[in-house]
């Protein structure tokens, strides 16, 4: 809800701006329990296949994702942009189809080709 004030108004920060400050924000309370932690943790039991899906995650699936967003709901508004949350799982499944080999049912097809179809429907009508 605040993001919406950030990104409107006659001074907007920037979505690279308001994710970052966002982003620092949720470690700094998220870091809090790491004292308790700390001594269980060993850098060298963590795989490099790991420190991959940990980079890809927070670079890729976590920071590139928010900034998107929140340039979309600076350009589009809140309702518009609410829309394309339907197309999550449809990528996701995607994606771990292509990546991970995982098997494609047709009721995941139907599902994602429902999710296509609504989100189309639902832009298309408000362009006419």
């Amino acid at each position: 809800m605040l993001g919406r004030f950030a990104l409107e108004g006659e001074a907007p920060v920037s979505p690279l701006a308001l994710i970052t400050v966002t982003t620092f924000w949720g470690a700094s309370m998220l870091s809090l329990g790491m004292p308790f932690e700390w001594s269980q943790w060993q850098a060298s039991a963590v795989s490099v296949a790991a420190w991959a899906s940990i980079v890809y995650l927070g670079a890729g699936g976590t920071a590139l994702g928010f900034v998107w967003y929140a340039q979309d709901l600076q350009q589009l508004g809140a309702a518009r942009t609410a829309v394309f949350n339907n197309l999550v799982p449809v990528f996701g499944v995607l994606l771990g189809t292509l990546l991970l080999d995982e098997v494609l049912l047709a009721s995941m097809v139907v599902g994602g080709l429902v999710a296509l179809a609504g989100v189309s429907l639902t832009n298309w009508s408000r362009a006419r």
